[in-house]
């Protein structure tokens, strides 16, 4: 694996990990790593076009979680909190690169995008990033069945962006 590749997936631990500790309060600091991401990116507007595309679908997700009360997040005056929307765009920053591998392995992405994202929101509340609505097992459960289907959908999303047709500036 290049260097480039770690460096993007410790990019999106420390967002993680700032994140979920601090909350808005580490918006700053994410919103530095993106734009540091997109810079360096030799291909800014298809990448940005996956970060945008991608992380919509996310957070669509994610606030059809919180609407139906499996996640609550008490002091929002949103929907979501502004940290989760930043982290979104920052996790749809690396499909093209730090989970590049997935690319044609949508059983994989399947199989471990449903297990690790459960336990990353589970983590999440153990942390009192966010409240559960419904017993843990249950959201994991939930969790695990929506992720084996939303992220191989958003590997092959971000496929599709990279190709030369649908980003092209005339």
């Amino acid at each position: 694996m290049s260097k480039n590749i770690w460096l993007n997936l410790a990019g999106f631990q420390l967002i993680w990990w700032l994140s979920v500790l601090l909350g808005n309060t580490a918006l700053p600091w994410v919103v530095l790593i993106l734009i540091l991401h997109l810079v360096f990116h030799p291909n800014r507007l298809s990448e940005l076009a996956v970060i945008l595309v991608c992380a919509l679908c996310g957070i669509a997700v994610d606030a059809s979680l919180t609407v139906a009360g499996v996640f609550v997040f008490p002091e929002s005056g949103l929907i979501l909190p502004l940290w989760l929307i930043a982290l979104w765009f920052a996790f749809c920053a690396t499909l093209r690169q730090g989970l590049v591998w997935f690319r044609g392995h949508y059983w994989l992405a399947a199989l471990l995008g449903g297990f690790s994202a459960a336990l990353t929101y589970i983590g999440a509340a153990g942390l009192g990033a966010v409240e559960l609505g419904l017993p843990i097992w249950q959201v994991f459960l939930l969790l695990a069945l929506i992720w084996s289907l939303l992220f191989p959908c958003l590997v092959f999303i971000s496929q599709l962006l990279e190709q030369p047709y649908v980003c092209k500036v005339y």
